[in-house]
């Protein structure tokens, strides 16, 4: 079964068993905060009370809908795996021609598949100006082994990748 199918079935069931509709704000939120169904698997119900419209009531919901989904093993999702710089600039390639400077961050687990990819600033013409908590965060929040970084110049040149 394709991935991307899952996540849609995932969603419609999640929305249906809480009383959402498929495009409602908390659906809506919690998979943009958690993109993977993994992610939204271990969550936990302090986190979900953090999300607005989600209430004791609901987050109890959603944890039992989650332990059910535990329940059921989905198949992994294909991860790329970076084991070069070449890999990097190759998986980031689509940030050379971006007309502003693009701040991201690529999260890894230990076998160097890339968990995630969050742009975690977006700049000027000439500047890119990023606080380390921003980076930081996300990579802590996603248990990552490793991080990759890299920006953009809109002028056209290299793509940096730290």
């Amino acid at each position: 079964m394709n991935n991307s199918i899952d996540k849609i079935t995932f969603r419609n069931l999640l929305a249906t068993t809480t009383r959402e509709r498929e495009d409602s704000y908390v659906v809506n939120e919690l998979f943009s905060r958690y993109p993977s169904i993994q992610e939204l698997l271990d969550v936990t119900e302090e986190e979900l009370l953090q999300i607005k419209g989600i209430g004791k009531v609901k987050a109890k919901q959603i944890i039992a809908a989650l332990q059910l989904a535990r329940m059921n093993p989905c198949p992994v999702e294909q991860r790329f795996t970076i084991r070069s710089p070449q890999d990097a600039y190759e998986y980031l390639k689509d940030m050379q021609y971006l007309d502003r400077e693009y701040f991201v961050v690529l999260g890894l687990n230990t076998k160097n598949e890339v968990l995630f990819r969050e742009t975690v600033f977006i700049g000027s013409l000439n500047a890119s100006i990023v606080h380390p908590r921003e980076t930081f965060k996300l990579l802590i929040r996603r248990s990552c082994a490793s991080a990759i970084v890299a920006h953009n110049h809109p002028s056209g040149q290299t793509l940096t990748i730290v």
